[in-house]
């Protein structure tokens, strides 16, 4: 069996193919820095983690966090009272509403130490 040999190389935006018209006019992009940011994010602009940390204090996190978990909770509630009245009607086992008791806990639980959390820092 014959050995294939590979053919030239070449760069996509260094060719004149079909392509260069799209990407020969393209702005080569902001020099990037590959470093851990204090959010935990990589390959950032630099600079730009100071300007994020900066606009949102400890309080207002605390605060948009209760408020999805508030938001939660009331849903769960609701699948809670659904699973009620699917037990009481016999459509679902006694488990499944074990199951959404344990859920509608944990979301309460949750709630209150948000807001404790936020009454805290303020």
């Amino acid at each position: 069996m014959p050995e294939v040999q590979p053919g030239p190389t070449r760069s996509l935006c260094g060719s004149r193919g079909p392509l260069w018209g799209i990407l020969g006019g393209i702005p080569a992009p902001a020099k990037r820095t590959q470093r851990f940011c204090c959010l935990g994010l990589f390959d950032v602009f630099p600079g730009s983690c100071r300007r994020i940390i900066s606009t949102m204090s400890l309080k207002s996190a605390a605060f948009f966090a209760l408020i999805g978990m508030v938001l939660l909770t009331v849903l769960l509630a609701v699948g809670f009272i659904r699973d009620v009245s699917a037990l009481l009607a016999g459509a679902i086992a006694a488990v499944v509403l074990l199951t959404s008791l344990i859920h509608l806990l944990a979301s309460l639980s949750l709630a209150v130490f948000l807001y404790v959390f936020h009454k805290g820092q303020g």
